[in-house]
């Protein structure tokens, strides 16, 4: 499921989070199972590029939380966070990531 857009200028460096609230009863607990960059224009792996490997994911009660960076003007790219519930769902949610220089 799409659950909403980002956009940031290259410089950026920015945490974001994807929250599983609506999706997960609150005392179930969630651990981070993927985290993954598209480039959208050429359906490239760009994790390494746009994901902050330090600090990595975590996990803050319902949300994912990660870096984002990098970047050049015009680029989209796909973000997909997979996460595994403690009640043993397991959910999938994208954002979409625009760089645009302003």
């Amino acid at each position: 499921m799409t659950l909403g857009t980002i956009t940031k200028q290259p410089y950026e460096v920015l945490d974001r989070y994807v929250d599983f609230a609506r999706e997960i009863p609150e005392a179930v607990t969630i651990e981070v199972d993927s985290l993954k960059a598209i480039d959208l224009a050429d359906n490239s792996d760009s994790t390494e590029k746009m994901i902050d490997s330090d600090p990595g994911p975590s996990v803050s009660g319902t949300k994912v939380v990660f870096r984002i960076q990098n970047g050049a003007d015009g680029e989209h790219h796909k973000i997909t966070v997979r996460i595994i519930a403690s009640d043993g769902q397991h959910l999938e949610g994208d954002i979409d990531l625009f760089v645009v220089e302003r």
